[in-house]
């Protein structure tokens, strides 16, 4: 008995230190609202955000200037339907590979360098809340890996980080959000 008296303290110890080993200290914890996924008619996201599992639909819009490219809008919703979250990225051109996203609307389009985003929004989805840019010190990545011309559609994953812009500062918003593990399959 006195011996597992004395080990359990260091066992404990050990169990904190190892789940805590891979947290970013850089990401305080903040009490991250997991809202509604919507229809996901069109496709769908997961990831890990502040130890919480998030979902979203998925969507894919022509980019305006160049329709061979593609924009990808994760979306997050109330129970009643109104928006409250959006990351959007791209343009880029549906292909399998490796996309370094930064905050860069001017990005060229064939260098797997693309654009990213995160918005939080409120009351009837029309009032943004929070604007967040793309975190310039994380590698954040969006990869392509299938890419089905049968079926219309791509999968991949995702590992982005998003710092709240200072305008946004005097809200209870969280300042910096990673959303890790991530993977996605939408209809193009």
């Amino acid at each position: 008995m006195r011996t597992f008296s004395a080990v359990f303290p260091i066992l404990l110890a050990t169990i904190f230190v190892s789940c805590c080993k891979d947290k970013d200290p850089s990401i305080p914890y903040f009490d991250f609202v997991v809202y509604w996924e919507g229809l996901q008619e069109q496709g769908s996201a997961e990831a890990d955000v502040f130890d919480k599992e998030w979902g979203a639909s998925a969507f894919v819009y022509p980019h305006h200037f160049e329709p061979e490219y593609i924009n990808i809008y994760f979306q997050t919703y109330t129970g009643e339907g109104f928006l409250r979250e959006q990351i959007s990225f791209g343009a880029f051109s549906p292909t399998v590979g490796k996309y370094s996203v930064v905050y860069d609307t001017s990005t060229n389009y064939s260098d797997y360098v693309i654009n990213g985003n995160y918005s939080t929004y409120s009351d009837d989805g029309d009032v943004l809340n929070g604007s967040y840019s793309i975190n310039k010190d994380y590698e954040n990545v969006v990869f392509v890996d299938i890419v089905d011309t049968i079926n219309h559609e791509i999968e991949g994953r995702f590992s982005l980080m998003f710092d709240l812009d200072e305008s946004d500062f005097d809200k209870d918003l969280a300042r910096r959000v990673l959303f890790e593990n991530g993977k996605f399959k939408v209809k193009i």
